[in-house]
């Protein structure tokens, strides 16, 4: 197989069963987020985060797989068309997020950690009273002691590059907020600013109610308009939904209408 240089892989160029047969990965449900900053206000836990430095090229790879060498890496008098053969996964391509997941679920089951039936990507360690979630790189702990936290943090980073986040302050788009009494709180306010600018919506006057009773949406079927309105209609849908996925469920029916 060929591959772009510059450390890039063509992943587009991959055929299934040949180069990769499976490239979903999971990520943690949100639902699961906000039950662990629930946990975290009743049962008074520390939450912390945790990002890994080029996640992507930590995988090992099953399949046989070659990419042309990268621009400045041939020498004067090598052979011609020689092509390097990858032993771990490179930015680009299809499995690459899911032998990521994969070498960190491994690593965490090594350490003492239990997958959740409920969640793929949460895991706990009752011994030490410590759950993690998982979104890809962003990696979340959450437990009653500190101790216990900074050990897991510490296993974790003698075994992947790591970036100690501390506690959490952001994560996924949304502000987690603890106050002296350690009461938890989460918005997006920043998140849906960006969007209200992202689509020239910024100077808007807010209202209580997202949906005025009794408005009655109607479908445009000019086929001239769909083509030009579609897209930029689905991107705004999308960034409502996730918001509501989130933090601001008040606006569910809203977004289900739209």
């Amino acid at each position: 197989m060929r591959f772009k240089a510059r450390l890039v892989a063509r992943g587009f160029t991959q055929a299934y069963g040949v180069d990769y047969l499976e490239a979903y990965a999971p990520v943690a449900k949100l639902t699961t987020y906000r039950i662990i900053f629930a946990l975290a206000a009743l049962e008074q836990w520390e939450i912390h985060g945790m990002d890994v430095i080029t996640a992507f090229l930590l995988g090992k790879l099953d399949e046989e797989i070659f990419m042309m060498q990268p621009e400045g890496f041939e020498r004067q008098g090598m052979k011609t068309r020689m092509v390097c053969k990858l032993l771990r996964s490179l930015y680009g391509l299809k499995q690459a997020s899911r032998v990521w997941n994969i070498q960190l679920h491994e690593f965490l089951i090594k350490i003492g950690f239990r997958r959740s039936n409920a969640d793929t990507c949460l895991y706990v360690n009752a011994d030490l009273s410590i759950v993690i979630a998982i979104w890809v790189d962003d990696i979340l702990i959450a437990g009653k002691s500190a101790v216990n936290i900074a050990k897991v943090k510490k296993q974790l980073a003698s075994e992947f590059s790591m970036k100690d986040l501390g506690p959490i302050r952001h994560f996924l788009g949304i502000r987690v907020t603890r106050t002296s009494d350690g009461n938890v709180s989460i918005d997006q306010s920043t998140y849906i600013n960006d969007i209200l600018t992202r689509f020239g919506m910024e100077d808007s006057k807010a209202v209580s109610t997202p949906l005025a009773t009794g408005t009655k949406l109607t479908k445009d079927d000019a086929n001239s308009a769909r083509n030009e309105i579609q897209p930029l209609y689905q991107s705004i849908v999308g960034s409502l939904m996730y918001a509501m996925l989130c933090t601001r469920p008040d606006i569910a029916y809203t977004v289900q209408q739209l």
